[in-house]
C-alpha cells in the first residue's frame, strides 16, 4: 500500500479596512507525507534506508509513484524528491492474532510533483508471493525476566519518529528540510497476573524505591 504525497497550499486570510469581504491569498506550499506499508520481507535497498535512519547517517531519496488504468498503462505520476524517513512503525505483536501484519514507513518529500502519464506499461511484480508475518510468531526477552517474559501475550505497536525541521531562510517557496531528534516510544506489554511476579518485584525496586540509575536499566 502507496499513498500521501498531496500537495497543499496555505491560505493566508486578509481583513481589509473598510470592506466587506475578507480578502485571501495562498501562503507557502506543503507537501504531505508518504505513507507506506509493506511486509517484512520488503527489499534490501528498504532495509539500508530504514537502518542509516536510525543510525543517524541520514539519506535522502527520490522517487515517484506512477498510477495506471486496467491495462497497465501508466495515466498519472507524482513525483517526490529528496526525501527523509519520519517514521518507522512496527506492527504488534499478540498471540491471538488472526490477520498478517505489516510494517509502515512514513516520509517527508521536499517537493512533490504531479504530470501526466506517460502510457508506458507497469510492470508485473517481481516477488508477488512475499513471506507473510504473523503477530503471533514472536518472542520477548528482557534481562534478569527471562521466566516471567515467557509468558508475555502480547507487545504493542512501535512506533519510532524522527522530526523534521525547515530550513526556512531565504526567498524560496519550496525550504530543504533537515532531520531533527529522534523519538523512542515507551514500550507496552501484556501477560497474566499469575506470571507478573518478577515485573512486579522490578517495579517496586525500580519506580516506588526509586532505584533506577543507568546501571539499573535493562536491555531486551
Amino acid at each position: 500500500e502507496f499513498a500521501g504525497g498531496d500537495i497543499e497550499g496555505d491560505v493566508t486570510v486578509l481583513p481589509m479596512a473598510h470592506d466587506y469581504y475578507v480578502k485571501k491569498h495562498i501562503g507557502n506550499v506543503k507537501y504531505n507525507d508518504f505513507n507506506l506499508k509493506m511486509g517484512l520481507s520488503m527489499g534490501q535497498p528498504v532495509k539500508d534506508w530504514i537502518t542509516t535512519s536510525l543510525e543517524m547517517n541520514y539519506q535522502r531519496k527520490s522517487g515517484e509513484l506512477k498510477a495506471a488504468d486496467f491495462k497497465r498503462k501508466v495515466r498519472h505520476i507524482r513525483e517526490f524528491k529528496d526525501a527523509l524517513i519520519n517514521e518507522i512503525g512496527f506492527p504488534a505483536c499478540d498471540a491471538d492474532a488472526k490477520d498478517a501484519a505489516f510494517m509502515s514507513l512514513k516520509f517527508t518529500p521536499w517537493i512533490v510533483r504531479n504530470k501526466k502519464g506517460d502510457d508506458s506499461t507497469v510492470e508485473n511484480p517481481v516477488d508477488v508471493k512475499q513471506k507473510t508475518f504473523h503477530p503471533t510468531n514472536f518472542r520477548f526477552t528482557l534481562d534478569g525476566l527471562e521466566a516471567a517474559c515467557k509468558k508475555v501475550k502480547k507487545v504493542d505497536a512501535i512506533t519510532i519518529k524522527q522530526s523534521s525541521v525547515t530550513d526556512g531562510i531565504g526567498e524560496e517557496r519550496d525550504y530543504l528540510k533537515e532531520p531533527g531528534k529522534i523519538e523512542f516510544p515507551n514500550l507496552k506489554i501484556t501477560l497474566s497476573e499469575e506470571y507478573s511476579h518478577d515485573f512486579h518485584t522490578w517495579f517496586e525496586d525500580f519506580v516506588i524505591m526509586g532505584n533506577n540509575d543507568d546501571a539499573k536499566h535493562k536491555t531486551g
